[in-house]
């Protein structure tokens, strides 16, 4: 049948129409999926609970975000151990070959106890939210450190420990989030709410909701860890809030405003399906208003999109889930105009993508001293897979918990898509007959997510990019003027790599004065000089190094269990020890001073302020955040810096800025020196200035390093981070009657490969201990899929 010629332009202009309006939105997504890839990050540690004195062996796992295949670029992996206070204990550089990487720390046994985390991270993932960095908060027990514990950590681990298991929730955080948004007037809405305690667990809680008239419209109550969902339909003119009880204490929270008009979305996630139903009460003439273009994205990755139209005002919608890998969907409703009206997320659970079987038995080799462990990797359809693993083993130990249930699984397709803390996410993948669906369709509707926003990326609004993709180690930099911070093009810059290697490279300052030193590699921590001439041979000049910025640390949430407790913060015994310290610390005093005297007497004599570093207040900022309010005299805005009762010259008011002595025009060339590198800084206003003349009109801040040799002479030397090292997992050697009444790991095997047919094998000593032994298997497969596999065995 032929159309009219009218009629066929009609229906060809609306492909045309749809086809662009989905173009665009695909087209967005695809672009910022291109210029910003995203990168996951996965550690298997080898237990939950540590020792003071215990090691922490690592496999890290380095997958691209969208398919979960192994990261073929990056090499760099950084690791961190931060302590209960939320300060790095110890960062390491890990080498990722092909994805996958192995290391190890030695937890100190002066270690105090605590909720420590481990986390970790590209330097291309530090362009983004640390949010979706990974991170693992793990127990580190020390019942040998009684002896050290000062009466303030005493104190401080008395605080946690009543924190974490005290009674009193009266401090309850209680939020609700419509389904999809936002509620509107008229429209019945599905509501999820959360409520936390002050730790950030989840808080068995329930109420009601009431208007604004004080009238009874829904009672609430929590399914599972604090969320819990309900649904009612808000009336115009009448505002909401919530009631409900927390101990003693009564809470009143106010529900979002609702909107006059707009978009209510529900999702019911069946087995095979996932129905949407949308019903609006905005209504117009215009067709393309009342046009809903749905799409459905995993990773970055669109595999669903459809345009329908709201008729009369409502829509229905169902998506077969099988055209979705396992992940969360983000659901988005956009207009006809390509606005994104509404959202939801669903999760896709295809379990089963990855399967670990394994047998354990004694070996025939060794005359039967070791276990032989013998791997099965296959897809649902038990078709083989290549696959990367990694095993630890484990004397069993069922009074330890570890303070937070996850695992590869868990992470990948839960954990590293979500922001903030999710307690226990490996519950929502076992038991599957215990409300499992629901619960995790509560939380999908509860948790803050947001890795991009749609209206940025449509509008092309891009995050700042300071950190590159690293391919083996960098060192990079600038060359610039000793006055004015200008760049230095075209200058010799050599780079020396001391210790036992005695390396020597050269390059040439590029545009803006940058250097780049690339592609090395290198073990351990290493000393490094770079030493730069101007074309004349001249080292009149500058080498600046970009600052390390650290992340904050964010979902630091879990258990512990205390177990060194003090006798040390008595009031008898702090009196007695005050007493005796007074006497020493007075002497001491007065050492410091008279030797601080005598190494100040410099050409300018005493300084009229002098901070050191032992009294800086922060690790991370600038100097002028230390000196921030701490010097007399002396006010500091931002970069600016002005010195009260001193002269200003030619309009401004900027001190002069001297650098080991030597002076440097631009603020920036001080705030760049990082401050674990600065000995001290002095202040000098008055006559004391006149030394420097004219320059110093508007006084001298005088930064000196603790080399003495930071920024000038065209030399800089400093200790650089190289790869970590990996140790050889040492097996223990314990009797029954020398056994630690702990877990201990009895085997740690970071690398296991299957082969084509999907086998693979390991072996350890066979221990000498009978008992039950926790067999913890994790890894991904070369095709982008996940597993793991845990089982208790019994050692006879």
């Amino acid at each position: 049948m032929l159309l009219p010629v009218s009629a066929a332009a009609v229906f060809l202009a609306g492909f045309a129409l749809e086809d662009l309006r989905f173009k665009r939105i695909n087209d967005a997504l695809n672009k910022y999926n291109y210029l910003f890839p995203q990168q996951k990050v996965y550690l298997h540690i080898d237990k939950k609970v540590y020792r003071g004195g215990d090691d922490l062996w690592i496999k890290a796992y380095l997958l691209n975000g969208t398919d979960h295949l192994p990261d073929t670029f990056s090499t760099n992996l950084y690791v961190e151990v931060m302590s209960p206070g939320q300060t790095r204990v110890e960062i390491k550089r890990l080498q990722i070959l092909n994805g996958f990487g192995v290391g190890d720390f030695h937890l100190s046994d002066t270690l105090p106890e605590g909720l420590y985390q481990i986390r970790a991270f590209t330097a291309w993932m530090k362009n983004f939210d640390p949010d979706f960095f990974f991170k693992r908060n793990f127990q580190v027990m020390n019942p040998d450190y009684s002896r050290l514990i000062s009466p303030k950590q005493a104190r401080e681990n008395k605080k946690a420990l009543k924190k974490m298991f005290g009674t009193d929730y009266t401090d309850v955080d209680l939020q609700f989030m419509p389904e999809g948004g936002y509620l509107v007037n008229g429209l019945e809405s599905v509501v999820g709410f959360k409520a936390i305690n002050k730790p950030g667990k989840g808080v068995d809680i329930e109420g009601e909701i009431r208007d604004s008239k004080g009238k009874r419209v829904t009672g609430f109550k929590t399914l599972y860890k604090g969320i819990g969902t309900f649904r009612f339909t808000p009336v115009k003119g009448l505002k909401y809030f919530a009631v409900a009880k927390t101990g003693e204490k009564e809470i009143k929270v106010p529900l979002p405003q609702p909107l006059e008009f707009g978009l209510v979305m529900h999702t019911e996630n069946t087995p095979d399906h996932v129905a949407i139903h949308f019903v609006s009460n905005r209504h117009s003439n215009d067709p393309a208003a009342n046009d809903l273009i749905v799409v459905g994205q995993i990773g970055g990755r669109i595999y669903f999109s459809k345009t329908i139209s709201l008729n009369q005002g409502k829509a229905f919608l169902e998506i077969p889930r099988n055209i979705f890998p396992s992940g969360i969907m983000q659901l988005t409703a956009f207009s006809g105009r390509g606005t994104p009206l509404a959202e939801r997320l669903v999760f896709i659970n295809m379990l089963g993508a990855m399967k670990i079987s394994y047998t354990v038995a004694d070996s025939a080799s060794d005359n039967g001293n070791k276990v032989l462990v013998k791997f099965l990797v296959t897809d649902r359809t038990n078709r083989p897979l290549l696959a990367n693993l990694s095993m630890a083993v484990l004397k069993d130990n069922d009074d330890e918990t570890e303070s937070n249930r996850d695992n590869i699984l868990s992470n990948l397709l839960l954990v590293s898509d979500l922001k903030g803390y999710i307690e226990d996410p490996l519950d929502y993948f076992m038991n599957p007959g215990e409300n499992n669906d629901s619960k995790l369709d509560n939380l999908m509707l509860t948790q803050g997510w947001r890795r991009f926003e749609w209206k940025d990326v449509l509008a092309g609004e891009y995050p700042e990019i300071k950190y590159k993709e690293e391919k083996g180690i960098t060192i990079s930099g600038r060359i610039t003027r000793d006055f004015f911070n200008l760049p230095i093009e075209n200058c010799k810059v050599q780079l020396s790599i001391m210790d036992q290697y005695n390396d020597v490279f050269t390059k040439y300052s590029g545009d803006n004065g940058v250097f780049e030193f690339d592609s090395m590699v290198y073990f351990d921590t290493i000393s490094v000089k770079i030493e730069a001439w101007r074309r004349s041979g001249r080292r009149n000049l500058v080498i600046q190094l970009p600052d390390y910025e650290e992340d904050k640390v964010v979902g630091h949430v879990g258990d512990y269990t205390l177990t060194t407790y003090s006798d040390r913060d008595k009031k008898e015994h702090r009196k007695k020890m005050y007493a005796e310290n007074l006497k020493l610390y007075k002497k001491e005093k007065a050492a410091e001073e008279e030797e601080r005297k005598n190494s100040l007497q410099g050409l300018y004599g005493e300084p009229d302020f002098v901070l050191y570093n032992k009294d800086f207040h922060m690790v991370n900022g600038n100097i002028l955040d230390v000196m921030k309010g701490r010097v007399p005299g002396v006010m500091i805005t931002g970069n600016n810096v002005v010195i009260r009762g001193l002269n200003t010259l030619f309009g401004s008011s900027q001190p002069l800025y001297l650098v080991d002595g030597a002076p440097v025009m631009d603020v920036s060339s001080v705030t760049s020196i990082p401050l674990q590198d600065i000995e001290r800084v002095e202040v000098l206003k008055g006559p004391k200035t006149s030394f420097y003349g004219s320059r110093g009109a508007n006084g001298v801040i005088a930064v000196y390093t603790k080399r003495g040799e930071f920024l000038i002479r065209g030399k800089i030397e400093f200790d650089m981070l190289g790869y970590n090292t990996p140790r050889v997992f040492y097996q223990p050697k314990y009797k029954p009657d020398k056994e630690p009444p702990y877990n201990y790991t009895i085997a740690w095997i970071p690398v296991i490969i299957t082969d084509s047919t999907g086998r693979g094998k390991a072996e350890f000593d066979k221990p000498v201990i009978n008992g039950k032994y926790h067999f913890d298997v994790q890894g991904v497969s070369y095709s982008g899929h996940a597993g793991f596999s845990e089982s208790l065995i019994e050692a006879e």
